[in-house]
């Protein structure tokens, strides 16, 4: 879903006369993802679709006006960085970046160094100097594969450790989150998957996507990049940008059609809102081809209404909800160590068994699994512990909460029973450092979907009817109940518009 607000994103990059990538590349990019675009031309290319004949450098002075110029007037809340031409450009951008009024300006550098056409744009030392001069003062940093060994000066490498070797050798270096971009990678997997490798130095994750037949793919990076920067200029994490960047770039891809005799460039027809374009966000990269994949979709709830879906912490609740003619619960318990907890969770499936419901069991996946569970729900910080693969097997329903771009990616991912959006209104039910997504972004993800969806957090009978009207068949609360003066009646208002 495209934000309301129109971030002003900088591209400081060549001008490419074919019109695919370059300033026209990012222009589009920008433009498509509802921001608007102002440049700083570094370089004029001539180039199509199949070559690049000439590139002639603009002056340092010329690109110091143009700063100059739009700073004054047209302060970035982002800046994408393409090609700059030659060393000289390099050091002046890195200068330019230092003036005070970009302190907090989130920075994308994708550094261009070749052509899938083969042309050369840089030597070792136009590398060298990307690295010393600009690589650390930069937000995120987005070499491919082959860029990666020519900033590092490695020789080879391929997929898996290698990549992740890579990308701690870009951290230790200073760069805050180095996305090495799978698009170009050799291997055995390259017909199947394009697998991107993100890290900050303390977190790390693959974002793959199928890897598209289609050959149209001029100005991927460039692409990618200024969507990437345009989403941290819609102020979303740096996480959430790099889900999105890859959207852009799989719909781009997608949608593309021949223009000229080489590869055309990508269709940029505004924000993405496929699920097919949504990548799968992991720990570890994909290990068999497509081809030979096995489905990873959990049990199905058998609807794609789950009705109302209250959230309590007692059997007894359970117990009264279900009388009460609710069919979808949850049981939470935070402590850990609460008294008779296996007690109380057997007790709830049992219940669950009597009344024909869907009970799920929060966190506590191994006793869920022991007495046989109905569902299981998870949230994001327990899905590393979990063993997805057990519950999987033993025919438990899964379900994923998810609160932005990234945790989504990752939840469906794991092709789960339904996932759960939140918050959607602002909650006092649990600490989010999270802003409500509020009913548009709940509306998204709905029509992106193709699972049931949860809208979870805030939520009252007031509310419930807006809820009711993006379509989602399903919300999740507490209090509205639980502390309602008449909790039996509270629930059967609610469960006579979630039904």
């Amino acid at each position: 879903m495209q934000p309301e607000a129109t971030p002003i994103i900088w591209s400081i990059a060549a001008s490419d006369s074919g019109g695919g990538a370059g300033i026209q590349a990012d222009n589009a990019t920008i433009k498509a993802l509802g921001g608007y675009a102002v440049n700083i031309i570094t370089a004029i290319t001539a180039q199509n679709s199949l070559q690049v004949r000439d590139v002639e450098t603009v002056s340092t002075n010329s690109i110091r006006h143009q700063f100059e110029a739009l700073l004054a007037d047209l302060p970035p809340q982002a800046i994408k960085i393409g090609l700059l031409g030659s060393i000289e450009v390099v050091e002046l951008v890195a200068e330019l970046l230092q003036d005070e009024r970009l302190k907090n300006c989130p920075v994308v550098l994708d550094p261009v160094l070749g052509t899938s056409t083969g042309f050369d744009f840089g030597n070792k030392d136009y590398a060298r100097a990307l690295m010393s001069c600009l690589a650390q003062r930069v937000t995120v940093l987005t070499p491919n594969l082959p860029e990666s060994l020519q900033l590092l000066d490695s020789a080879e490498a391929s997929m898996g450790d290698a990549v992740e070797h890579l990308a701690e050798a870009f951290n230790a270096r200073g760069i805050q989150n180095i996305v090495i971009k799978g698009g170009h990678t050799p291997g055995p997997h390259t017909s199947a998957y394009c697998e991107d490798y993100w890290s900050d130095g303390a977190e790390s994750y693959w974002v793959s996507s199928p890897r598209q037949a289609n050959t149209n793919t001029h100005g991927t990076g460039c692409v990618y990049s200024s969507a990437l920067a345009t989403a941290l200029g819609y102020s979303f994490e740096v996480k959430d940008a790099l889900v999105i960047a890859k959207m852009t770039v799989n719909q781009g891809i997608r949608q593309a059609i021949p223009i000229g005799a080489g590869a055309g460039p990508l269709c940029l027809s505004g924000w993405p809102s496929q699920e097919v374009d949504l990548p799968d966000v992991s720990r570890s990269a994909v290990k068999v081809p497509i081809e030979g994949r096995q489905s990873t979709d959990f049990a199905s709830c058998d609807t794609q209404q789950l009705g109302l879906y209250p959230c309590v912490d007692s059997s007894d609740w359970v117990e009264k909800l279900l009388r009460w003619g609710v069919r979808t619960i949850q049981l939470r318990i935070k402590d850990p160590d609460f008294p008779q907890l296996e007690q109380e969770i057997k007790r709830v499936i049992q219940l669950g068994e009597e009344y024909s419901a869907r009970v799920f069991i929060n966190d506590y996946w191994q006793l869920a699994i022991k007495h046989h569970a109905y569902g299981i729900h998870l949230g994001q910080e327990d899905l590393d512990a979990a063993d997805l693969s057990a519950i999987q097997q033993a025919g438990i329903r899964l379900g994923v909460s998810s609160h932005c771009y990234y945790e989504v990616a990752r939840a469906n991912g794991l092709r789960p029973s339904y996932i759960a959006c939140g918050p959607i209104y602002p909650t006092t039910s649990k600490v989010m450092r999270f802003d409500a997504q509020g009913l548009e972004r709940l509306k998204y993800w709905h029509q992106l979907l193709h699972r049931p969806m949860v809208a979870i957090g805030g939520i009252n009978l007031e509310r419930g009817q807006e809820v009711r009207n993006t379509g989602v068949g399903s919300i999740s609360l507490i209090t509205a109940i639980t502390l309602a003066k008449d909790p039996q009646a509270s629930t059967k208002s609610l469960l006579a518009l979630f039904g």
